[in-house]
């Protein structure tokens, strides 16, 4: 796992929207303030939306702070779409990690239920 100092992956790509390409992670993340990325296991499950929603009822608080919340998941940029429509979430931007190089970049990777390279819920 990443700590302190250590730099983002060079080789890792996300996508963040549908039609778009993938985009190396550190552009993905530029903007003004600091970035909180946010790995979760997956879209449409029970505690992941229960994290969604806690990231969007803080998102004042966040802002004031300097920070914006930035989830990312293997999941792909339809889903993500799909799933922050269906729940009126559209403040926290979702970036898709479908190759699962952020998730091995920062070495976040795990086993469940017979699925390989799912993201262990953490953030940086």
């Amino acid at each position: 796992m990443l700590g302190p100092g250590d730099s983002i992956p060079a080789t890792a790509r996300v996508w963040a929207a549908i039609g778009e390409g993938p985009t190396p992670l550190d552009e993905a993340l530029a903007g003004d303030g600091l970035a909180l990325l946010c790995f979760y296991p997956f879209d449409w499950s029970t505690t992941c939306t229960n994290e969604l929603f806690l990231l969007r009822d803080r998102l004042a608080d966040l802002g004031e702070a300097g920070v914006r919340p930035i989830g990312i998941s293997r999941d792909s940029p339809w889903s993500h779409a799909a799933w922050t429509n269906m729940l009126g979430v559209e403040g926290v931007p979702l970036l898709s990690d479908w190759d699962g190089e952020a998730t091995r970049g920062f070495d976040v990777t795990r086993d469940l239920n017979g699925m390989r390279d799912v993201p262990a819920r953490c953030a940086f």
